[in-house]
């Protein structure tokens, strides 16, 4: 993890003698200052900080540094691991800018950063006699997945013997999450060595930085990306599930989110629409929350607004079980086993009510005595002859059951 972190660190260093950063403070966590307002070449600069004590210690890591910038797009970099220390100085001479920034992870793994926002300008900025300037040409601005990339590059200017000297290829997805699939960064520290070739397997784009530090401590950086066309590739939709029930009435969340592939880390700001193969069966709110409105079944699609990434979830829609069955004759509800009179050869049509109003099932009809009176499947008794005989409505889902008794009489 420290050496993973310490890697993406001096990447982002890199970019801040490059780029204006565009990290953002956590005033509440992490508090930092850079003094005086108004730096000069001659006079110190100090940085300070001071961390919240309720940031999780021990903390996974920590860095701060002051950079001063010269004229000839070079730089020279103070840094600390130490946050005990509290702060750090540096004396600016014949140079033109300082920025700051400072970095902690507690030991929850939540990352507090605070920076200048930018480069400060020195009020009495000063030449470098020595002029620094260098070359990175990329073989492709736009590439797919498995395609090969090479870099070349030229710097000079610098003075050798060099402190360090190094090269990198990464992959970066939008949350800025870099690797470059086999877990280890495609880098060389050789001077003699002036291209590195990259075959990107995921993220969104692919850069290649240069950074050298001369004998005289000043430092010089190139970077160049590559559009991954294949990023579509990189995220994906996901849903609760590629299948669910839900009865009518209720509701079922799809819990939809945009996930990179690689790390399966959500992406926040990622929209997404939802689409009913069939709304007279299942309707989906915006926020991806299913309702069943009749028995059935229906397709759900999820779809990433920003690059088109789809997900399905089939929905069948099935009414609740019954809780229980009535009798009716006519409109009138019956009780159980109230006993009804017909005369022998009358009918009688019997209606079944279920109990919630949308519970669906199946019922059979059954008489304990057939020879005194039948009953159809459609609940129409039937009185034969002289006797008492109970009718029976069940419900297959769940066998509930209603029964009242016919007697049967004379004409």
């Amino acid at each position: 993890m420290k050496r993973f972190l310490a890697l993406l660190l001096g990447l982002a260093l890199l970019a801040c003698a490059l780029t204006v950063p565009a990290l953002a403070a956590d005033g509440e966590k992490l508090t930092a200052s850079l003094t005086p307002e108004k730096p000069k070449n001659g006079s110190a600069v100090k940085l300070t900080w001071k961390i919240a004590e309720d940031v999780k210690e021990p903390y996974s890591y920590f860095w701060a540094d002051i950079t001063v910038y010269y004229s000839d797009d070079t730089y020279k970099t103070k840094e600390t691991t130490d946050p005990g220390l509290g702060s750090l100085s540096v004396t600016p001479k014949k140079a033109v800018a300082v920025a700051a920034s400072v970095m902690v992870v507690g030991a929850d793994e939540k990352v507090y950063n605070w920076n200048t926002e930018g480069k400060i300008a020195l009020s009495n900025p000063k030449e470098v006699s020595t002029p620094v300037s260098g070359k990175l040409t990329v073989n492709k601005t736009r590439a797919n997945y498995g395609d090969k990339l090479k870099a070349k590059w030229t710097i000079s200017g610098i003075k050798e013997p060099y402190q360090s000297y190094s090269a990198m290829w990464v992959y970066q997805f939008a949350d800025g999450t870099q690797g470059n699939g086999s877990g280890e960064f495609v880098s060389t520290d050789d001077p003699s060595v002036t291209s590195l070739s990259f075959v990107p397997k995921e993220g969104e784009i692919a850069l290649v930085f240069v950074n050298v530090t001369g004998a005289d401590g000043r430092s010089f950086g190139l970077s160049e990306e590559v559009v991954l066309v294949d990023k579509v590739k990189a995220r994906k939709v996901k849903l609760a599930a590629k299948e669910a029930s839900v009865e009518i009435g209720s509701k079922y969340n799809l819990k939809p989110k945009v996930v990179f592939v690689a790390t399966g880390s959500t992406i926040a700001d990622e929209a997404l629409t939802f689409k009913s193969s069939d709304k007279s069966v299942a309707t989906v709110s915006k926020k991806g929350v299913v309702t069943g409105v009749k028995a059935g079944t229906a397709t759900i699609t999820a779809t990433a607004k920003r690059l088109g990434q789809k997900a399905t979830c089939k929905i069948t829609v099935t009414a609740p079980e019954p809780t229980k069955v009535r009798l009716y004759k006519d409109s009138k509800k019956l009780k159980s086993k109230q006993e009804l009179k017909l005369k022998k050869g009358d009918t009688l049509k019997l209606k079944a009510k279920l109990s919630p109003t949308n519970a669906e099932s199946k019922l059979t009809w059954t008489s304990s005595d057939p020879k005194v009176a039948t009953v159809s499947k459609s609940g129409v008794v039937k009185a034969l002859k002289k006797g008492k005989t109970t009718i029976t409505v069940k419900t297959k889902r769940g066998g509930k059951k209603f029964s009242v008794v016919i007697k049967v009489v004379k004409k």
